[in-house]
C-alpha cells in the first residue's frame, strides 16, 4: 500500500510540477510578448513622424521647384 502511495504521489508531484512550469513559461511568455509590442508600437510612431517629415518636406520642395521653374521660363522669354 505505501509502494503504491509512493508511486501516486510521485506521478501527482511530476504532473503538479509540469503544470507549474507550462504556467511559469506562459506568464514568461506573456511579459515578452508586451515587451516586444511596446517596442513596435514606438517603432511605428517613429515611422509614421518621419513619413509625416518627409512629405512635408516634398511638399515644400516641389513648392521651391515650380517657382524655379515660372523664374526660368520668364528669363527664356526675355531673351
Amino acid at each position: 500500500m505505501i509502494k503504491q502511495l509512493v508511486d501516486v504521489g510521485g506521478t501527482i508531484f511530476a504532473l503538479c510540477a509540469c503544470f507549474w512550469y507550462i504556467k511559469y513559461i506562459s506568464e514568461r511568455h506573456e511579459v515578452e510578448r508586451k515587451l516586444w509590442m511596446d517596442k513596435d508600437t514606438e517603432s511605428d510612431k517613429a515611422l509614421r513622424e518621419l513619413l509625416t517629415d518627409s512629405n512635408r518636406i516634398l511638399g515644400e520642395m516641389r513648392l521651391v521647384f515650380n517657382e524655379h521653374t515660372m523664374l526660368l521660363k520668364t528669363l527664356l522669354e526675355r531673351k
